[in-house]
């Protein structure tokens, strides 16, 4: 009877040392957010979960002052209910003044780069680049890193070959882009595929090809190093751009299930041009064109020129369905969709698409970045 007292004291002890090094742990984990974010994020590139699956964006901060801003395609695909709703896209990756990553948020494919499956509500190194990071593109589950010595790491889901490893298997390292003709220069990733501009103004994608975004009919496939259990994917295809006749590339950006080329003319390079190919359906390829059978979106492999653009452009975002245009002028174009409305009748969400270019009205002043979602735009203003 004389024990129970002692045994009452241990366990109250032991509960309240349970106690503290929780909080502990609590403030270390805020601590190692804080370390990132006050120290470290000086001069970075970061790609941003939301917390809905159609809305995600990248921003790039120099000290606090926003100077960049581009899309990313960290959508779910609103089709494909049997394979990937069962599953968040809501991730982050950070690329900080130093050239190391950080990431946090769902890690179901390791798509945070951390040697884990686990998801992470704070900030984790990526484990495993070879070397400096100078750029970082994410895309639905996946996300690569251009480095310094122009090799492309990346990490993450890997169904349709769109780390370009030559496999299909996931992997939550950093894993290394085989058959690049060159050095890459910058990088973009779509919802399953990735592009590379190379240093000799070509371009090489790789990934999902179903919807004809790797332009296929204009590139060249290299499938040496492409295998999936000893046999080649039609997926996993790296692919080689030819020719754009008389234009060198200058930008890429890749959308969900479609890809544009930003370029200038070679006899004039203030001259630019915006080509896109792959999934049409929404008019993403501002070619003019939508979609004439719901079940089945059109596609173009070959690359198709943007129509009626009002000036020179200065950069591409492209989101899960559409593009939008920076032109130098500060306005801004977008086309493909462009807006939601919910039916009073129906009660039911549709989009507002175009096949051409629409001006964006109502700027308070000219857009220095623009950054695009599924149905949205954002943009960062000169503020004069």
């Amino acid at each position: 009877m004389r024990q129970k007292p002692r045994l009452f004291k241990f366990l109250l002890i032991a509960f309240l040392a349970i106690v503290i090094i929780g909080f502990q742990n609590c403030d270390s984990a805020k601590d190692k957010f804080a370390k990132f974010k006050t120290k470290n994020i000086t001069t970075a590139n970061i790609s941003l979960g939301s917390g809905t699956p159609f809305h995600h964006s990248s921003i790039s901060f120099s000290g606090s002052d926003v100077t960049q801003i581009s899309g990313n395609k960290n959508h779910m695909a609103p089709w494909n209910t049997s394979d990937s709703t069962t599953h968040s896209n809501d991730f982050t990756c950070a690329l900080i003044s130093d050239g190391r990553i950080i990431c946090w948020g769902d890690n179901s494919f390791g798509q945070l780069g951390d040697e884990s499956y686990r998801t992470r509500s704070y900030p984790k190194l990526v484990s495993g680049l070879k070397a400096q990071a100078v750029q970082i593109s994410i895309g639905g589950q996946h996300a690569c890193a251009l480095l310094a010595n122009g090799e492309i790491q990346c990490w993450g889901r890997n169904k349709s070959g769109q780390l370009g490893d030559g496999l299909q298997l996931q992997s939550p390292l950093p894993k290394l882009v085989t058959g690049l003709l060159n050095k890459a220069v910058k990088i973009t990733a779509g919802f399953a595929h990735t592009c590379a501009l190379l240093i000799d103004d070509k371009v090489q994608c790789w990934g999902d090809n179903q919807s004809s975004q790797l332009g296929s009919k204009e590139f060249q496939p290299h499938t040496e190093n492409i295998k999936n259990n000893g046999r080649f994917s039609q997926n996993a295809i790296l692919a080689t751009y030819l020719d754009l006749q008389f234009y060198k590339i200058i930008e890429l950006s890749a959308g969900g299930f479609h890809t544009c080329a930003l370029a200038s003319k070679i006899s004039n390079p203030t001259d630019t041009a915006v080509f896109c190919w792959g999934e049409n359906g929404y008019g993403q390829l501002g070619n003019g064109e939508t979609r004439t059978d719901f079940f089945i979106p059109p596609t173009q492999k070959e690359p198709q020129e943007v129509n009626n653009l009002l000036s020179s452009t200065k950069s591409l975002s492209s989101g899960m369905n559409n593009t939008c245009a920076l032109l130098n002028d500060g306005q801004i174009q977008c086309w493909g969709v462009v807006g939601s409305q919910v039916s009073p009748s129906e009660g039911f969400i549709s989009y507002l698409t175009t096949g051409t270019p629409k001006l964006v009205e109502g700027l308070i002043s000219k857009a220095v970045s623009i950054v695009s979602g599924d149905a949205h735009w954002r943009s960062q203003m000169l503020g004069i």
